[in-house]
């Protein structure tokens, strides 16, 4: 079918690809771990974001009291009075949500299906 001829231009030309394809191969190993590199910090933005969105959950509405604060001194001594209340109370689940240590997965009840 074919001639020995034909037959070592196909074996020299598999060599050829074999051989390309591995060099291939192994710069891809090699970008792929620049690339795992280059890319670290993003893992590390991700992590302190989930971190911080809570706290921010948190902050955002005593934001909100404080930028909707009048200048003026003006108001009565009960609506002052019920605005701490309500700063002192968001505190205080900020403060409880950061305290208590994250729950473990081996203390979560299992999902129901």
């Amino acid at each position: 079918m074919f001639s020995n001829r034909g037959l070592s231009d196909l074996e020299r030309r598999k060599q050829e690809l074999l051989t390309t394809s591995e060099v291939q191969r192994r710069l891809m190993r090699i970008e792929g771990a620049e690339i795992r590199t280059r890319l670290a910090w993003a893992e590390q933005a991700v992590a302190v974001a989930q971190m911080a969105w809570p706290f921010c959950q948190q902050i955002l509405p005593l934001w909100r009291l404080w930028s909707a604060r009048r200048e003026t001194d003006g108001g009565s001594w009960l609506n002052k009075v019920v605005t701490g209340f309500n700063v002192a109370r968001q505190f205080t689940q900020l403060w409880r949500q950061f305290s208590s240590p994250p729950p473990r997965p081996d203390d979560m009840p299992p999902a129901s299906s």
